[in-house]
């Protein structure tokens, strides 16, 4: 009996331990960074002049906005600040063919 209660609260220490990684805050700052920088390249034609670098930040963002919903900061992060500079690439590729 002893032995099935050391098990079982080792069981539950690991699964407390595991279900306790730190994702930290939900990444809204990033987030609005990326939907900020996403919508200016829509804007600024990128689709014209730096179609792959905006499908990315697309794809990208979309990534975040799944992660974040369930719950996986770190990656919606991550995906998020990606985003953010696929984006960003994306403005100044099609700034730099339209300039």
């Amino acid at each position: 009996m002893r032995q099935r209660i050391v098990i079982l609260a080792a069981t539950l220490s690991v699964a407390a331990l595991g279900g306790c990684a730190d994702e930290g805050a939900p990444p809204r700052e990033q987030m609005a960074r990326a939907h900020t920088l996403v919508d200016q390249a829509d804007k600024n034609g990128a689709q014209r002049y730096a179609a792959e670098d905006l499908q990315r930040a697309h794809g990208e963002l979309d990534s975040a906005e799944r992660e974040l919903g369930a719950g996986h900061y770190l990656a919606a992060r991550s995906d998020a600040e990606n985003a953010a500079v696929d984006a960003d690439l994306a403005s100044a590729r099609a700034s730099a063919e339209i300039g």
